[in-house]
């Protein structure tokens, strides 16, 4: 599976949960470790992932773009299902526009300049952990194919260490050998598999 097809199915399956978050729900707050900011809502939590999304075309198109901590418009308005799904959807119809050659060119991440292809990478395990986090919140069940979730584990494996000593992964928790590998996954990613 190659980044752009890892992209869009991780990015839908993040929409998948998404819709089936109820209004009431909104209002939970997110676990510290998925938060830029200590109370986090849901509904933030779900702004921040609209802004990720409407930030994929210009990143791709090498302009620069607030960080996540930095923007303050409300991409969820009053419809944040259908606002959710929309930005899904022209998120992943820009990457899937990408040639091979746009996957090389530099892009300007608010921490780093780097080719698409690792700025794609960065936001598939962003997606994935997002997801995680936001099924979990709200309590929502899910079951990825296992060739997605294989594909997750090969592109998030390499990077856990790291990302656990920045603490954006809380420490890893262990499971039985004989677990699914998506509670593996789960598990990788410091959350507690359900």
């Amino acid at each position: 599976m190659d980044i752009k097809e890892l992209f869009t199915k991780t990015n839908q399956a993040l929409n998948d949960i998404v819709q089936q978050v109820t209004p009431e729900q909104l209002e939970l707050v997110m676990p510290s470790y998925a938060s830029f900011n200590e109370g986090q809502t849901l509904r933030t939590h779900l702004n921040i992932c609209s802004y990720e999304n409407a930030s994929v075309t210009p990143m791709l198109a090498g302009e620069k773009v607030p960080g996540n901590q930095e923007f303050n418009e409300d991409y969820l308005k009053d419809d944040y299902k259908g606002n959710f799904a929309r930005l899904t959807e022209e998120a992943n119809n820009a990457v899937l526009g990408c040639s091979e050659g746009d996957l090389d060119r530099i892009v300007h991440m608010s921490y780093a300049d780097t080719p698409a292809r690792s700025y794609l990478t960065d936001i598939v395990i962003q997606r994935s952990s997002a997801a995680i986090d936001i099924a979990q919140t709200a309590s929502i069940s899910f079951d990825w194919p296992e060739e997605h979730v294989q594909a997750i584990w090969n592109t998030v494996q390499p990077y856990a260490t790291t990302l656990r000593e920045y603490g954006i992964f809380p420490a890893e928790v262990t499971v039985s050998d004989d677990s699914s590998l998506q509670n593996k996954l789960i598990a990788l990613m410091g959350r507690q598999p359900s």
